[in-house]
């Protein structure tokens, strides 16, 4: 809110002016400013009420900042534009947030319904348990993505009515918890029970130390890397069923005994890379089980220059071309000086020595009748 001139003349005039005639400013000053900030929060007083302001200031009180309204003390434009910005980025992180929220639920149920569409399909029509399993292991995503994009969405929830961080704790519980989700469902598939195919009643899962038994040396191997997991299962007929599970593991299947016993032992760098060339390795695998051996090449990526090796590389290249210029330029200026020029209709021939030393003396022959005469002057004979 700005005062109109009138008013600000009035407690000028009226109120300072007086005080100023006394010698007194600091009053002067004081009883101003208090009239001022009075006819500011009562816009509607007119010239009497104004001038009586003075007669109710009681020196050494002050007026409350708080009680004046954002249109009372933002008066001058750059405040405002400001003030106008702030609203509008937050109005931009609104649309932002809202939008994030949305994007953040529907990920979420679209997940959601497909686990629990996989759940449906497991149940009804894949009957084998290893089947289920596997079907299940690739889902790991979905639980994933379900267990992240939940908590984004209830963070946008919050951002936008509590303008609050506190729920950004949910997603690392939430993506833990999906994981932990998703191995109890391929345990639950893993120990469904099953029936012999041989007499019909049901088998009984083995533990891992009893298990051992039913193995052999390369499937212990295995299971002792971790690379697969094997579970037997049992029959009181005497039948026996090992069901494989592979398992995230660096291990490899062994091209000489099948087994996931084969990986990486040794690697040997051959030629170093650099920014102009790739480099070569060689990588060494052995089978832990077998001991079977192989090894092969591989190529390694060219190394990327750093920002001071580029700015060398462009300063040579640069005084390289400079330096070529500079020979250019001094091949051409030393090439007259070995040449003659002739012409059939008038003789021109550099000398080469001089029997003189005279700097006025000429080393070139110029024909008598060259410029009109002995003279000099007069233009070009009739012969040119």
């Amino acid at each position: 809110w700005v005062l109109p001139d009138a008013k600000v003349n009035w407690i000028i005039q009226e109120v300072g002016i007086p005080f100023f005639k006394k010698q007194d400013f600091a009053s002067g000053h004081y009883y101003m400013v208090q009239s001022l900030l009075r006819a500011i929060l009562n816009p509607e007083m007119g010239h009497d009420e104004i001038v009586a302001i003075r007669d109710t200031i009681v020196p050494g009180s002050r007026i409350d900042p708080a009680q004046l309204p954002d249109e009372d003390y933002i008066t001058d434009l750059k405040s405002k534009r400001e003030k106008s910005r702030i609203e509008s980025d937050r109005d931009h992180a609104g649309w932002i947030t809202y939008t994030g929220m949305v994007i953040s639920f529907c990920i979420f149920f679209w997940m959601l319904f497909r686990i629990v569409r996989l759940q449906l399909r497991l149940a009804k029509d894949v009957a084998d348990p290893k089947e289920r399993h596997d079907l299940m292991d690739d889902a790991i995503l979905d639980f994933s993505a379900a267990g992240l994009f939940l908590p984004l969405g209830i963070v946008a929830l919050e951002w936008a009515y509590a303008s609050s961080f506190w729920s950004v704790l949910l997603i690392p519980v939430g993506v833990i918890g999906s994981w932990l989700l998703h191995d109890l469902a391929l345990k639950s598939v893993r120990n469904v029970s099953r029936k012999c195919s041989e007499c019909g009643k049901t088998m009984q899962k083995l533990g891992e130390a009893e298990d051992d038994a039913y193995l052999d040396a390369g499937q212990r191997a295995e299971e002792a890397l971790g690379s697969v997991d094997y579970d037997v299962w049992i029959c009181e007929c005497g039948a026996s069923q090992i069901v494989r599970f592979k398992e995230v593991s660096s291990q490899q299947k062994c091209p000489s005994c099948q087994y996931r016993t084969y990986t990486v032992t040794k690697t040997k760098i051959i030629q170093k890379p650099t920014t102009e060339s790739a480099g070569k390795g060689e990588r060494t695998m052995q089978c832990s089980y077998c001991g079977f051996e192989a090894k092969s090449k591989y190529s390694i990526p060219k190394t990327e220059a750093s920002g001071s090796d580029q700015k060398a590389a462009a300063g040579m290249g640069a005084a390289a071309a400079l330096h070529a210029a500079l020979d250019s330029s001094l091949a051409l200026e030393e090439k007259p000086s070995s040449e003659s020029f002739s012409h059939d209709d008038s003789q021109y021939e550099p000398s080469n020595s001089s029997d003189s030393n005279d700097s006025s003396s000429s080393d070139w022959d110029i024909p008598d009748d060259f410029g009109g005469g002995e003279s000099g002057g007069g233009g070009a004979s009739s012969d040119y």
